[in-house]
């Protein structure tokens, strides 16, 4: 407890530079011990699919019959679109 009290005699500018000094080494001893356990889980994955440990629902997609297009489909759609576009301009100048 002695160290504790030179420190605490000590002016604030040299407290506060031991301050972040030990801040910045304990961040990065923590860093270095993230980045080996993550390196060591990444190794244990060789092989293996990420979703191995989920126990996800398995689901079908169900079948979607799209109708085809083809030219006389598609004039006939373009007509249907004219036609309603007339007969909003038939109403709009009605009113």
């Amino acid at each position: 407890m002695n160290f504790l009290r030179k420190i605490q005699q000590l002016p604030e500018k040299q407290r506060t530079i031991i301050f972040w000094l030990v801040l910045i080494l304990v961040s990065a001893a923590l860093i270095f011990f993230w980045a080996k356990t993550a390196e060591e889980r990444t190794r244990g994955l060789e092989g293996k699919s990420l979703f191995d440990g989920l126990d996800m629902p398995e689901w079908e997609m169900p079948d979607v019959n799209v109708p085809e297009i083809n030219e006389e489909n598609l004039n006939k759609l373009k007509q249907i679109i004219e036609e309603v576009d007339n007969a909003q301009e038939a109403a709009t100048t009605t009113e």
